[in-house]
């Protein structure tokens, strides 16, 4: 299946590296999974790599390359990612060091890939490595390890950093996400995976530092979002949660358009969504000669008035469109991840603590509560950061027009954030 930036709107600091030194920067992405790799390389990489989940490979797209580096493919000849068949996740440290877990919570986790709840966590089950088995690798530290391995390899075949024009290297380990989800972020696996992980960013710093040298790179180290805890824990803890199910707001919101508007008329009702987005169908509106700014309002009323379980507040389409939302920190966070062409009609925000979910297990990221936006952002380069600690607020789209007044070049075209001036010498 093809995958490409064809829906990423403006460009990346990598773009506008490559326009500023007339394509001579090298602007490479990797990542366990496609979205990451591509969106932080951008649309001129000269490569975003990814993990073909079904047999093992290191792959990219024609969006980058008609063909292969003979480097990638001698590098998948090896089978580099079955090196941890068979294998278990083991703690690292002694296990009086990590955190109790109820039992009760532990029925909470999302355990795949037949992983099992507790440690060990054995890593593929069937005779050779197969799709469950490279998902499951995802799901552990290792798949943070098999990321180094391609990342040397990538620094070393592509010369990165040996002339004066600077080079971008965007690396995205994902097995923190899946951690995150199976089983929340006070978990034992979770903080084994974060352990683990310093040694993991150790050792791609020494292999920048012995093909580079660390004097000469500028490190940023970040992360997309936090993780919900697992509702179970707070529920333990005496906190109020809820999972809220997707397929249950789609149902109510078509039995209240029902009840105003008649039958839909068709399988799937009134509304789609992609949560917390929900859109009205325009064939099904336009067939019963609804104006959807009437659809926004008559079924946002009704949310607030029957207060539907776990809804915070609602913003609807036309309201987010106009600017016609309450001054305070959770509108402007909602609005800025609304886009004209592309948003829902509906966007639902939820109480804290409460997560969307499908299958009753595990938990979620994607509100606009602390736990899902309080981040890392550390910078680290010796002719550019300025030492210390600095107690603003930041963001990561900050990053970028910082790194734009470093590099010198152009802030890239969708910039919001702003250079953190602070920190540079």
């Amino acid at each position: 299946a093809g995958r490409s930036p064809h829906y990423f709107l403006g460009t990346t600091i990598g773009d506008e590296m490559k326009l500023h030194s007339y394509g001579q920067s090298k602007v490479f992405g990797i990542s366990n999974k496609d979205r990451a790799a591509i969106l932080m390389a951008g649309v001129m990489a000269d490569g975003a790599y990814w993990w073909d989940l079904n047999d093992g490979r290191w792959i990219s797209s024609r969006q980058y390359m008609d063909q292969y580096p003979a480097w990638v493919m001698s590098f998948n000849k090896t089978r580099p990612l079955d090196k941890w068949f068979g294998k278990s996740w083991n703690l690292l440290l002694n296990s009086s060091l990590y955190p109790a877990v109820d039992p009760d919570v532990m029925d909470d986790y999302d355990v795949s890939y037949n992983m099992g709840k507790v440690f060990p966590h054995r890593l593929g089950t069937g005779k050779k490595p197969d799709k469950n088995y490279y998902r499951a690798l995802r799901t552990s530290p290792f798949g943070a390890e098999a990321l180094n391995d391609f990342a040397g390899l990538l620094i070393a075949e592509e010369s990165l950093g040996k002339d004066s024009v600077p080079d971008l290297l965007c690396v995205s380990y994902s097995p923190g996400d899946y951690i995150g989800h199976q089983y929340g972020p006070y978990s034992s696996e979770t903080m084994d995976y974060m352990i683990r992980m310093d040694g993991y960013l150790a050792q791609l710093f020494g292999i920048i530092d012995r093909q580079i040298g660390l004097e000469q790179t500028l490190i940023v180290l970040t992360s997309d979002h936090g993780i919900a805890p697992l509702p179970k824990t707070l529920e333990k803890m005496g906190l109020h949660t809820a999972m809220v199910s997707r397929d249950s707001v789609i149902r109510r919101i078509n039995e209240s358009m029902t009840v105003r508007y008649g039958p839909a008329g068709k399988a799937d009702g009134y509304v789609i969504a992609e949560e917390p987005n929900f859109y009205f169908d325009p064939a099904v509106l336009k067939e019963k000669k609804i104006e959807k700014i009437d659809a926004e309002n008559y079924i946002k009323r009704v949310i607030v008035e029957e207060q539907w379980q776990g809804v915070f507040r609602v913003y609807t389409f036309h309201e987010l469109m106009n600017g016609a939302v309450p001054k305070d920190e959770i509108s402007a966070r909602v609005q800025k991840s609304f886009h004209p062409a592309r948003s829902g009609d509906l966007f639902i925000v939820l109480n804290p603590f409460h997560i969307w979910h499908y299958s009753g297990k595990g938990t979620e990221h994607g509100q606009i509560y602390s736990y899902d936006t309080h981040v890392p952002l550390f910078l680290s380069g010796g002719p550019w950061i300025r030492p210390g600690r600095y107690h603003d607020p930041v963001s990561p789209v900050d990053i970028a027009p910082t790194l734009s007044v470093i590099l010198r070049v152009a802030f890239p075209s969708g910039t919001v954030g702003k250079a953190l001036a602070p920190c540079l010498k």
